[in-house]
């Protein structure tokens, strides 16, 4: 009898502990998966010596460019941070023309005018201040996530972020690594959702945080006065390891105590 109740306890638990313990994302957190290039169908009359910048974490990891003739265009391609591909084309590009983006999927293509001239003006330098931390709740469908948003101010087109002198990046060939890259309107150092570049847990404080920005023909704006971020917080991040480690002694306790449990109960009654 103490073998059964124990057994079906046992199973029940495990169930749970599936749930607890395997991915930090559950089925309810969706992330987005669009791919950012820049320029794209939004942008007209960009420099004659405009770069074409693709955000490839989602997709198109082999960009190319061709003419308005489908013909493909001659580019270096370079690489910042993991996933930013920079098409860099060995010729000025023509005023007037249009040229296309292909990605291996044809839903990510798009395309572009040229304008008249070449841009050689660096974008100013950024600045940036950081808000308050944000941290997931008890039960958070994307698992446990902290992050400071950062409010930036940049005329640039692509942003990029350095950590503790991370970075190895060389701005005049476009290339090198970095601790993220941001080509949109939301900017963040921690652990979101679906995306992270620091772990406070791990890295500890996140100490000399500055960005820099590079415009569409790849000036480069130089790097923001760094600053010190300290949120004095021990969160379990998405994907931190040490989470499901924690997960998996607390559901052996919760096992254990239960296998206890019932064998006081059949004992008592037997008694």
């Amino acid at each position: 009898m103490i073998s059964r109740f124990a057994n079906i306890t046992l199973a029940v638990l495990l169930v749970v502990g599936v749930v607890l313990v395997g991915p930090r994302k559950a089925a309810g957190c969706e992330c987005s998966n669009a791919v950012t290039i820049k320029p794209n169908e939004d942008a007209a009359n960009v420099p004659t010596n405009t770069k074409v910048w693709v955000d490839a974490r989602w997709g198109c990891d082999e960009p190319a460019l061709q003419d308005v003739s489908a013909q493909p265009v001659a580019v270096t391609q370079t690489t910042i941070g993991s996933d930013l591909r920079v098409l860099q084309p060995a010729e000025p590009l023509q005023s007037g023309a249009t040229y296309t983006v292909k990605c291996e999927q044809s839903s990510y293509d798009t395309s572009f005018s040229v304008g008249g001239g070449s841009d050689e003006t660096k974008p100013v330098l950024p600045t940036a201040m950081p808000g308050d931390l944000k941290e997931s709740s008890l039960g958070d469908s994307c698992g446990d996530w902290a992050y400071i948003p950062m409010n930036v101010s940049h005329d640039g087109d692509v942003l990029v972020l350095d950590i503790a002198g991370r970075t190895t990046l060389s701005p005049e060939s476009l290339a090198g690594n970095v601790v993220d890259v941001f080509m949109g309107e939301v900017w963040f150092v921690g652990s979101k959702p679906c995306n992270d570049n620091w772990s406070f847990d791990d890295d500890g404080e996140a100490v000399g945080v500055r960005f820099a920005s590079f415009d569409l023909a790849g000036n480069f704006s130089g790097w923001s006065t760094p600053r010190d971020l300290s949120v004095g917080c021990s969160c379990v991040l998405v994907g931190d390891r040490r989470g499901g480690e924690r997960g998996a002694l607390w559901l052996g306790a919760v096992v254990a105590l239960a296998m206890a449990s019932a064998r006081r109960r059949l004992r008592k009654r037997g008694g």
